[in-house]
């Protein structure tokens, strides 16, 4: 009797990672070639480097474009790229549309004509406030939409690097670090190549661009990362799962 019934008994199956082809994979796929679509469009006159990278929000994009990309090929590979790509770029992409949304927002409000004598009138009011918010405020929604989709496997990631460091508080640390504050780091090599107030005609001092900028980083990144960390910690054998 035992043996008829373990023969018939239901297989017991592993875990396996969810279907590629979800409503979330396919609508950061779309938002994907959405997003590549127009940063070619932005750089379709671009003749040289120097001039590609003249303005912060074209690096800003580059780097959101890299993610997307990237985020896109972890979501559809196993779960140890999917955490890979968590920890290198998530949080540096999250928190440089968010800093580059504020920044442009404080340097706009400080000088109240900024945008149009930056345009120098070549574009009329409709077309400049379109272009806008292309410009700084879809990549901030993109990301909003991204973390809110795959909140729960972001979450997951994020607990599982907390748990493969737990014996090394130091890398621990400065993993954390890095999540929220290298977006800084890139505005600041982008300040020691290029005169922002010469690009952007913003009268803002550089020291209140740097607070603004790092308070943006912080509560970008600060913000999803607390709540990550106040999840339920994942079991033992996530942690030690590298694989799947």
């Amino acid at each position: 009797m035992s043996a008829t019934r373990h023969a018939f008994a239901r297989p017991r199956y592993t875990r396996v990672a969810p279907a590629n082809f979800t409503v979330a994979n396919v609508s950061h796929a779309l938002g994907t070639a959405l997003l590549c679509a127009i940063q070619a469009y932005r750089t379709r006159e671009t003749t040289s480097v120097e001039n590609y990278g003249l303005h912060f929000t074209t690096w800003s994009w580059t780097v959101l474009c890299i993610w997307a990309s990237a985020a896109l090929a972890g979501m559809l590979s196993t779960r140890k790229a999917f955490d890979t790509v968590v920890a290198v770029a998530y949080f540096f992409a999250l928190g440089n549309v968010w800093q580059v949304y504020v920044v442009f927002s404080a340097i706009v409000l400080a000088n109240g004509d900024a945008l149009l004598r930056f345009m120098d009138g070549n574009v009329t009011f409709g077309q400049l406030w379109a272009g806008e918010k292309v410009t700084h405020a879809l990549p901030v929604l993109f990301m909003l939409c991204y973390s809110v989709a795959h909140w729960d496997r972001l979450r997951e990631a994020v607990l599982r690097w907390r748990d493969r460091t737990r014996k090394h508080p130091l890398t621990w640390a400065a993993l954390c670090a890095y999540w929220l504050l290298s977006p800084v780091a890139l505005i600041g090599i982008y300040s020691m190549s290029h005169d922002p107030w010469e690009v952007y005609r913003s009268t803002l001092p550089f020291g209140v661009l740097a607070v603004i900028a790092t308070c943006a980083c912080l509560v970008a990144s600060g913000i999803p990362l607390l709540a990550f960390l106040m999840s339920k910690r994942c079991t033992d054998t996530d942690a030690r799962d590298l694989t799947k």
